[in-house]
């Protein structure tokens, strides 16, 4: 989504797309707009954008609340299979905030799971891995290496064509870099 355009992606092609303008009218919850991994009914043009009639049902939704403590609540991401909270073990880890993260997901019914990313930055991974799974609660936990590409493949069972998963974490702990090399390629 940027300013009144989403991106959408079907089988065949990725374009763009607007809201209906009743759509857009009874869209009072910002909640209920279209983001990531949402189903929508759209009616399409080929000389035109297409228009976005309705979301369709969700499975789950992912949010966060809005900057400087609104009550509101940001949607993030739907329909996730998997939501992975992503964490570097070179710095800035944090057990709290992966409760944290734990907490949100599982209030909206989100699978998660999470990434100890950068391991190959640490002497060993035991003593992080062993610290996250005490709070884990039995949710998957996992660790690799992007740069050397290490643990990649525990992934595999997570992603998949008929699959959504999304990362979450913050800014440094490696999500991009990790995505590029899931996808083989920089994007």
């Amino acid at each position: 989504h940027s300013r009144n355009l989403y991106t959408i992606e079907t089988n065949e092609k990725e374009f763009r797309a607007q809201l209906s303008g009743s759509l857009r009218y009874q869209t009072l919850d910002p909640q209920d707009a279209p983001v990531v991994g949402d189903y929508v009914k759209l009616r399409k043009d080929p000389d035109e954008i297409a228009i976005i009639e309705a979301v369709l049902p969700r499975m789950n939704l992912f949010a966060r609340r809005e900057v400087y403590g609104s009550h509101l609540l940001q949607a993030m991401a739907s329909n996730l299979d998997t939501l992975f909270v992503t964490v570097a073990v070179n710095r800035d880890f944090s057990v709290r905030r992966i409760e944290r993260y734990f907490v949100a997901a599982t209030a909206f019914g989100v699978p998660v799971a999470v990434i100890l990313t950068k391991m190959d930055l640490v002497e060993s991974i035991s003593p992080f891995l062993d610290e996250v799974r005490n709070v884990a609660a039995g949710m998957p936990v996992l660790a690799v290496s992007s740069t050397d590409r290490l643990g990649l493949e525990a992934l595999n069972p997570f992603r998949g064509p008929e699959r959504t998963i999304a990362f979450v974490g913050s800014s440094g702990v490696g999500k991009s870099t990790l995505i590029n090399a899931l996808l083989g390629s920089d994007v």
